[in-house]
Order: C-alpha cells, then sequence, then structure tokens
C-alpha cells in the first residue's frame, strides 16, 4: 500500500481503542459482578462493537485508498 497518512493511522487507532474499552468495561462488569461467563446479551454487545469498529476501520482504510495512499 506504500505511504500511509498519519491521520489515516490515528482513526484506525482510535478504532481499535474505542472496540478495546468497551469490551474491557463489559468484563470488568461481569467481574465485579462475579460472573465467571458472560451471558448472552453481554456477548451479543461485544460481537456488535467488533461489528462496529470493523466498519470503522474498513472506512478508514478506505479513506486512506481514496487519497492515494
Amino acid at each position: 500500500m506504500g505511504e500511509v497518512a498519519v491521520s489515516a493511522a490515528v482513526d484506525l487507532l482510535v478504532a481499535l481503542l474505542q472496540n478495546a474499552q468497551g469490551i474491557s468495561l463489559i468484563i470488568q462488569e461481569a467481574q465485579a459482578a462475579g460472573q465467571v461467563t458472560l451471558t448472552a446479551a453481554q456477548w451479543a454487545i461485544i460481537v456488535g462493537n467488533d461489528d462496529s469498529a470493523e466498519a470503522a476501520l474498513s472506512a478508514a482504510i478506505a479513506a486512506a485508498k481514496a487519497a492515494g495512499h
């Protein structure tokens, strides 16, 4: 792909961090409640967060490619 704009790299990093933060909060809440497994609802949120992060990453990559990088 060659060179990539710093702003595109920042967009990728932000999307990854937001996804990790959302998952971390769900896990922390489960641990605080004494859970040893995640509920179906908690897992659905994690999967939804992952799908959102994937869409954000795809958009950032597409924007970098469109800019000729």
